[in-house]
């Protein structure tokens, strides 16, 4: 009789990747209520994910401020969207009040949500991908993007919508008065102590003007462009964050790819051998190491791999099958 083969895939991270601690930005989050669409997939719901944008937000800006955001589900023609209630009379004339109306009219011309019901892990993404340009004074991440799995339908990320809502709110609104002083010649112009110094980030336009929006950078969308892809998550990339430190007067705000994210391990077996692959979001080297009995604590490095971004970030390790139970886990150093 052959023995029966079993494959088991262990997820553990080594490292702490525990969520930062926020220190400074505060958002006071009110949710109003309103009825959640129909045709939403995934499971999640509107607090839990808006809390988690909140919280992304609350952990890259650590200058002192208090933003009170009120938002709720609500029935529009015009998608998701945000609101400037109140903002503060002196420089730098940051709001401290605002609305965000999340659509629920089921239209999918406007929008049709994917609500994770995991959104501070983000897990499952399937891809990733960092896009920098260098506008002459340095290079500087214009896009962090996710390949998240195909969802039924056409569903965007609510959690990469309210991001780059509460984007506005924290000062890139028509109506904020530092957004307003800040734009020139249809840029956002970097001053020091904020990175980049001198590099104009584009903003778009239209018939009636100057939009809140970053324009197209190389041919990349950041999060502040508002363009989203269903099947597709967008962090906050380093120009989005300068662009909204310029117009609010941050000083103290972290830059640089998350790293509260376990990547995702994924497994595809044949006959022979078992191929783990896993989506690397920051680089560094990965091990993928394997244990027979989860009791001994008795792990062996099966190989170790470097990210490599042209492959959009995938990494991949194949492994022989062998009889009897086998746990895997994933190592970053």
């Amino acid at each position: 009789m052959s023995r029966a083969i079993r494959l088991i895939v262990f997820m553990a991270l080594v490292l702490s990747w525990s969520a930062p601690k926020a220190e400074a930005l505060t958002i006071i989050r009110d949710f109003i209520g309103g009825t959640p669409p129909t045709n939403s997939i995934g499971g999640g719901n509107l607090p839990d994910i808006f809390n988690a944008a909140c919280d992304y937000w609350e952990a890259r800006i650590k200058d002192n401020f208090t933003l009170t955001l009120h938002y709720l589900w609500y029935t529009s023609g015009f998608g998701t969207s945000h609101v400037l209630v109140h903002q503060t009379s002196t420089k730098p004339y940051r709001e401290d009040e605002g609305n965000i109306y999340v659509n629920n009219n089921n239209n999918p011309l406007n929008d049709s949500y994917y609500l994770d019901p995991n959104p501070k892990l983000r897990c499952g993404a399937s891809s990733y991908q960092e896009v920098f340009a260098d506008l002459g004074h340095g290079k500087v991440n214009v896009q962090r993007v996710y390949g998240l799995p195909p969802w039924q339908g056409q569903q965007t990320d609510l959690y990469t919508v309210l991001v780059y809502e509460i984007g506005h709110a924290l000062g890139f609104a028509i109506q904020n008065k530092g957004f307003q002083a800040s734009t020139n010649g249809g840029y956002i112009k970097l001053t020091s102590p904020r990175p980049y110094a001198k590099t104009r980030l584009p903003l778009r336009s239209d018939n009636k003007g100057i939009l809140a929006n970053l324009d197209y950078i190389n041919g990349a969308a950041s999060l502040l462009g508002g363009s989203f892809t269903a099947c597709q998550g967008l962090d906050i990339d380093d120009a989005s964050l300068a662009a909204i430190a310029q117009v609010e007067n941050f000083t103290n705000v972290v830059y640089g790819p998350t790293t509260n994210r376990p990547p995702s391990l994924f497994m595809n077996r044949t006959s022979t051998n078992t191929a783990l692959s896993w989506v690397g979001p920051y680089g560094g080297l990965y091990s993928v190491q394997t244990s027979s009995n989860l009791a001994t604590a008795s792990w062996t490095t099966v190989n170790a791999v470097e990210v490599d971004y042209t492959n959009s970030g995938v990494c991949t390790v194949t492994v022989p099958l062998t009889p009897g139970n086998r746990f895997y886990r994933l190592k970053h150093k």
